[in-house]
């Protein structure tokens, strides 16, 4: 069974994930706790010290990353946030001429952040870089523009981690392809 937990603050969902582990605890549980990796270490010792568990085999705490390349056992190297977001920065620099919105500001990093960002959540969305295409050719003025851009950044940052890399979207994709299967 896959709970998941959701809440304004971090305090109420880590108390919920206490709980229900508390109540589901018993000989012969298993428990996968996935949560950012700067929150691990808090979060197993938080669980160990409100249950009173001196220590545990069956309750494991790991990154999305750490449990993604784990299970899907790459062939090809995963990459992070860091990493995805320069591939963007070089990729958005080699086509900076054929971009006809955002060619003044793809030297700045906080661009490359932003537009990572807008990249992850459009392939986690769905949208390639043909389907960003045919929905500029229905916009007008800056927004087909920026959507021009983003189809061409998209096509360039795709090819470029094809062979070589994984980043956090197509992790996500096939963790969840295999979960579903």
């Amino acid at each position: 069974m896959i709970n998941t937990f959701r809440s304004n603050t971090s305090n109420s969902a880590t108390e919920r994930l206490i709980d229900e582990i508390g109540k589901n605890n018993i000989k012969g549980s298993r428990h996968l706790v996935i949560c950012p990796s700067n929150y691990g270490f808090t979060l197993e010792k938080l669980i160990h010290e409100r249950l009173g568990l001196v220590g545990s085999f069956n309750i494991d705490i790991t990154s999305f990353s750490k449990y993604s390349y784990k299970k899907l056992q790459f062939v090809k190297t995963p990459i992070g946030t860091e990493g995805s977001v320069l591939l963007v920065k070089k990729v958005a620099l080699e086509k900076k001429k054929e971009l006809k919105h955002y060619f003044r500001v793809v030297e700045n990093i906080n661009f490359a952040v932003r537009m990572y960002n807008t990249l992850k959540l459009m392939k986690l969305n769905g949208y390639n870089a043909n389907i960003i295409r045919a929905k500029a050719a229905n916009m007008a003025g800056a927004t087909r523009d920026k959507l021009f851009d983003i189809a061409v950044i998209l096509e360039a940052f795709e090819k470029e981690i094809f062979d070589k890399y994984t980043d956090t979207a197509t992790r996500l994709e096939m963790l969840k392809n295999q979960v579903e299967s």
